[in-house]
């Protein structure tokens, strides 16, 4: 065996101790000299510009159908390390961007001194290993130098083994108080820059109740209630639309004549959904939904009815008999733009009905009739919700409620009539006695105009409203101001107290600043000198004088 080679075991150490060495130091001794290994440098924060789903794209550049389509995160080779829904991205990437923000760093800037930067340094690096395991692949420098890098290995492994402190002396050093420990220099005094405090957007809830009771004593009446309901927040909205309507014809109850339930969802991160509901007389007539990345669409749906009851009554000395009802038509017009960010929905209930009657004498001798046009009710309500969401600069809401109605109710007359003829005419020209019956008769119920209005506009600075406000809309407007000027008070307190921490941090590090430390310690230093000179030439002196 040639001894200037080595022990083979020590050899395979020493190799498996120098690729590692290459590996894991030259490549980033190099990349160093580039760019460093990690960066802090804090600057001043900037404006939160939130990414909006039009930013986010397939990789073929087309944009993403709707925030619920699946996004695969890939890494550099392809693969897919997870999948989540556009939407979810988005919030977790306008957080990242936000925290970039109040450093000073945006992901849309991509420049040598950030982002972009550590990406630059990872691919040099990645580079640099794959070429010295190319190199630790061929061999060929390192067999050259393991000979004359032995002697030098074996004599720093010695010393490295003699200079290893075991358990115990550990132990010892760390309680001992004598023992001096290493403690780094007190940083300088630093502040970072505040963070503006923002108001948070909360959810809006808003509804809009229209209730009406038409009718003329207790035997025809028409009553009901209308309602329009909002909820918006910064990334989803819901709107739904109602109307009730019931009827009392000859003092029985119809019951529900007409029933309709609109609704419409964004949810943000899930399907759109849009639904219409219908009830006449109480039985559901139509169950309407429908979902989707976006829904865009207008529809008209009409039904025809007809209600009756037996009503007798008596004309006279007259027994009379009847059918009471109505008959018509109801339906709703709807339509609905739903979009990610944006909800749109009308709903038009309306009813076309009249009252009629069918009569009949209970005798033999004689006739009887039914006279006369009733209308019921002629009914549109529209009502409309606008809710849109934007990321322009920051969260904004706007919101719009509108409603309408166009009513004449119980208008006109409805009688019943009936006849006898005389067996023996008295006087001789009157020859049938004739009487009348009302079923209803009245000049009815017409009017036509806006029942409410709101329009609102909610972002970080406050809440603007318009149209027919309420007390709890004025209240919520104030209590959101309030909150505003709040968090403009404490943003001005903390700029005042950045400001003056900042002056002191920027005193306190001056050059002359730093030198007092340094210069302290000298003078104290030439002082203990000074006294020790002094005491020396005391005791010389005292020394003389007693040898005198």
């Amino acid at each position: 065996m040639n001894k200037n080679k080595g022990h083979p075991f020590l050899r395979g150490i020493f190799a498996f101790a120098f690729a590692f060495f290459l590996i894991q130091y030259i490549p980033h001794a190099i990349a160093d000299s580039i760019c460093p290994v990690s960066i802090e440098n804090r600057k001043d924060p900037i404006l939160f510009v939130p990414f909006r789903p039009e930013d986010l794209k397939h990789p073929d550049g087309t944009p993403y159908r709707s925030m619920a389509e699946q996004m695969d995160i890939l890494d550099e080779s392809g693969k897919i390390l997870r999948s989540l829904p556009a939407g979810e991205f988005l919030v977790e990437l306008n957080d990242f961007e936000s925290k970039l923000n109040t450093w000073g760093y945006s992901l849309r800037i991509p420049d040598g001194n950030l982002i972009g930067g550590f990406y630059t340094c990872k691919k040099l690096l990645e580079n640099q290993v794959e070429k010295t395991q190319e190199l630790l692949r061929k061999g060929l420098p390192l067999a050259k130098q393991l000979d004359e890098f032995m002697p030098k290995f074996d004599e720093s492994w010695k010393r490295y083994k003699a200079d290893l402190p075991s358990w115990e002396d550990l132990k010892k050093k760390s309680t001992d108080v004598n023992y001096s420990v290493y403690l780094p220099d007190k940083p300088a005094l630093a502040i970072a820059p505040p963070l503006r405090a923002r108001v948070e957007l909360k959810p809006l809830l808003k509804e809009r109740p229209w209730a009406f009771n038409w009718g003329e004593g207790k035997d025809f009446n028409v009553f009901g209630k209308a309602n329009l309901s909002v909820k918006a927040s910064k990334i989803e909205a819901t709107a739904r639309g109602t109307l009730e309507m019931n009827g009392k014809i000859v003092g029985k109850e119809v019951g529900e004549i007409l029933g309709i339930i609109a609704n419409a969802e964004t949810p943000g991160t899930d399907e759109m959904k849009a639904s219409v509901e219908v009830r006449i007389v109480g039985k559901k007539i139509l169950n309407y939904e429908k979902s989707g990345v976006s829904i865009r669409e207008d529809n008209s749906n009409d039904f025809p009815v007809d209600w009756s009851t037996e009503y007798r009554f008596a004309i006279g000395p007259v027994p009379m008999r009847a059918r009471m009802g109505f008959l018509g038509e109801l339906g709703i017009k709807h339509g609905f733009s739903i979009l990610p960010l944006h909800l749109g929905a009308y709903a038009t209930p309306y009813v076309r009905s009249k009252a009629y009657a069918q009569v009949g004498a209970d005798v033999y001798v004689g006739g009887a009739g039914v006279s006369g046009e009733l209308t019921l009710v002629n009914l549109d309500v529209p009502l409309t919700a606008d809710i849109e969401m934007q990321w322009d600069s920051s969260p904004e809401v706007k919101l719009e409620l509108r409603g309408s109605a166009n009513v004449d109710a119980l208008s006109g007359r409805l009688f019943a009539y009936a006849f006898v003829f005389y067996p023996f005419p008295y006087p001789p020209w009157k020859k049938k006695w004739n009487g009348e019956w009302d079923f209803f008769k009245w000049d009815g119920l017409r009017w036509q105009g806006n029942l409410f209005e709101y329009r609102a506009k909610y972002t970080p600075a406050g809440l603007v409203a318009q149209g027919d406000l309420k007390a709890e809309d004025v209240s919520e407007m104030q209590n959101i101001d309030s909150e505003v000027k709040l968090a403009e008070l404490k943003n001005v307190a903390n700029q005042y107290t950045f400001n003056v921490i900042k002056e002191i941090s920027t005193d306190l590090n001056r050059a002359e600043v730093v030198r007092i430390k340094p210069e302290t310690e000298i003078l104290k230093t030439l002082w203990e000198s000074d006294i020790s000179s002094l005491n020396s030439y005391q005791v010389e002196l005292t020394n003389w004088v007693q040898r005198l």
